[in-house]
């Protein structure tokens, strides 16, 4: 093989055209060690010596292209070679590799290499070099570092993902994310955001519920937009979510009983968001008789009814829905009493409360009074076809709300269904 690849390698290391270079790049990876059999020691360094000099010189190449191979067979040289290769040669390689000269081929490969334990005593002093990388413009190289972390996370104890980006760190990016992904949905963007998570989640559901109340207080006090989004795109068990959704109902009454101190309704607010979130994955599952006893007991009628009084009934009703709405026959009382014409014009309150009666109306809680009632009736006054005419209208508005479509969307609610039934109605 050695004689093979000698005259030619060395010559399309250095020509013109990047992909060549980029080819002989992959070639000499793959190859490595291209050493002759009967070459004396001296020779035998030589060599390697100079295969080490080609891929450090590929590094630096002008081509993006060709620095990432470099950087990928490198850590493939020294995935599969690591206690053979003198230090001077994979420090000076790894150097680069941080640098870093391509991020994406550095996540790459890093995250090939971490699987070696031998390794794992130097990236550990390495990879939070790479740390920055969290915070890149680009999907890509966001991705390719939260795939790198999650490598990390699975390779053993001797690397601790949180050297390399804080807890904090990735909860203040998934909020960005959050946001991002919220106003303008990218899929690319979406992939990161569930990866993030899934590096953080381990530490709720490995917990025990005194110890994940503890670490929901913290996250909804400090990083409320990450919080939900964690419970959005949880890759948790089914049963392992809906217990968790059930704590966190059943925490938010205790302290609405306790009495609603400053900030603490926008904190109830985000923990029934959340609650709602995990909740969604129970028509799609199967779930356990004990869970569902749980959930049973923890999510109550006469204790979600006491959030109605506080503007926070379409947090309430987000909750419900997945559920056995005829568990819920005081909160349908509730959706039946709402005035939407009563509430600020142009308000968050005002609209969230029409998204959640286009829910309604369009799905399970078909039981409907005012303000639609006087459709149906013939002797209806001019004055309540007016109100009825001017609810639809608002329900119009909360469709035509972007983020309010996503909302409804994400509680599995057919848009398209509410926009068929209500022009009917109005006219």
């Amino acid at each position: 093989v050695t004689a093979l690849y000698r005259p030619v390698l060395w010559q399309y290391l250095t020509v013109a055209n990047w992909e060549v270079r980029r080819n002989a790049v992959a070639i000499l990876s793959v190859a490595f060690p291209l050493v002759t059999p009967s070459a004396s020691a001296a020779e035998h360094d030589e060599e390697l010596r100079m295969q080490f000099t080609a891929l450090q010189q590929a590094m630096r190449d002008p081509s993006e292209c060709v620095r990432k191979a470099a950087v990928l067979g490198s850590c493939r040289i020294l995935h599969r070679f690591w206690e053979m290769i003198p230090v001077e040669h994979s420090a000076a390689l790894l150097s680069l590799v941080v640098e870093p000269v391509s991020p994406i081929g550095a996540c790459e490969g890093l995250r090939l290499l971490v699987t070696n334990p031998f390794s794992h005593g130097v990236l550990g002093e390495l990879m939070p070099k790479l740390g920055f990388l969290l915070h890149d413009n680009s999907p890509k190289v966001v991705h390719a570092f939260v795939s790198m972390m999650m490598a990390v996370s699975t390779s053993g104890q001797q690397i601790s993902c949180l050297s390399i980006a804080s807890q904090e760190r990735l909860l203040c990016r998934l909020a960005e994310l959050s946001v991002k992904r919220h106003r303008r949905p990218v899929a690319a963007w979406q992939q990161v955001a569930k990866g993030i998570v899934r590096l953080l989640e381990p530490s709720i559901y490995d917990a025990s519920i005194p110890d994940q109340l503890k670490i929901a207080q913290y996250l909804v006090c400090s990083y409320p937009t990450a919080f939900v989004a964690m419970c959005e795109l949880s890759a948790a068990g089914a049963a392992e979510k809906l217990r968790f959704a059930s704590v966190l109902v059943q925490a938010c009454y205790r302290k609405f009983m306790n009495g609603l101190k400053d900030g603490d309704e926008i904190c109830c607010r985000v923990i029934l968001r959340s609650a709602a979130a995990l909740l969604k994955c129970l028509p799609s599952e199967e779930i356990p008789g004990k869970t569902q006893a749980f959930i049973e007991a923890n999510i109550r009628d006469e204790q979600l009814i006491a959030f109605c009084g506080t503007n926070m009934i379409a947090e309430v009703v987000s909750c419900c829905t997945p559920l056995d709405v005829q568990r819920f026959p005081e909160i349908a009382g509730a959706v039946q009493r709402v005035d939407l014409l009563s509430l600020k014009p142009g308000s968050a309150v005002r609209l969230l409360s029409a998204a959640c009666w286009c829910h309604c109306l369009a799905d399970k809680w078909v039981q409907l009074n005012e303000p639609l009632s006087a459709l149906a009736d013939p002797a209806a006054s001019e004055e309540a076809l007016k109100r009825c005419s001017d609810a639809l209208q608002i329900m119009f508005d909360a469709l035509k709300n972007a983020h309010l479509r996503e909302q409804l969307k994400r509680l599995g609610h057919d848009t398209a269904k509410t926009a068929e039934l209500l022009p009917s109605g109005k006219r």
